[in-house]
């Protein structure tokens, strides 16, 4: 754990006889450790860190952002193919507990799907396989014109973007703009 915000009290060695110094009984233990140990956890406060928290034994903090490399092969469809260049991307996530948050941005110039296509898909991170499938969240896919589209999350790692909420339609060939936040459960 990062440094916390436990007031430090002084301790001073004695003689050893006991009588001089700071005594270390259990009263002089519980005001200058236990009860400021117990009041850095109280629910009242919260807990306190000067810096970041860790959990679950994960290399970056809890909720801060990773930003994924790039990688043409992230980017598939249904239909054709789906070309993304390095430049009109964006691919970051951050965990919390079990709850993992996807942000994505593909954009102009370059990006293109070369058939009408049912989906444009998205490859999830290693390791952030949804619970479930989810069908539910909402993002935007600009394929000539700006519509609501359905994302949706299956269990295999996939993000497929629909062009409709019906789950039905084509996305024509043509530049598609996303522009996906969502959030879901893992195991």
């Amino acid at each position: 754990m990062a440094p916390t915000t436990i007031t430090r009290a002084t301790w001073t060695d004695d003689d050893g006889s006991g009588t001089t110094g700071t005594i270390l009984n259990n009263a002089r233990l519980q005001g200058d450790v236990y009860d400021r140990v117990d009041g850095l956890f109280s629910a009242a406060a919260g807990l306190k860190s000067a810096g970041p928290l860790v959990e679950r034994n994960r290399a970056t903090p809890l909720g801060e952002w990773t930003a994924l490399p790039y990688a043409s092969a992230v980017f598939t469809a249904a239909t054709g193919t789906w070309t993304v260049p390095s430049g009109a991307y964006f691919y970051q996530y951050a965990l919390i507990g079990k709850t993992a948050l996807i942000h994505f941005v593909v954009g102009a110039p370059g990006s293109t799907t070369s058939a009408a296509t049912a989906y444009v898909a998205v490859n999830l991170p290693a390791g952030l396989a949804p619970a479930s499938a989810n069908t539910n969240m909402l993002g935007s896919v600009n394929a000539g014109t700006l519509t609501a589209a359905t994302v949706g999350l299956s269990p295999g790692g996939g993000i497929r973007i629909y062009p409709n909420v019906a789950l039905s339609g084509t996305i024509p060939a043509a530049t598609v703009y996303c522009n996906v936040f969502l959030f879901y459960p893992i195991p």
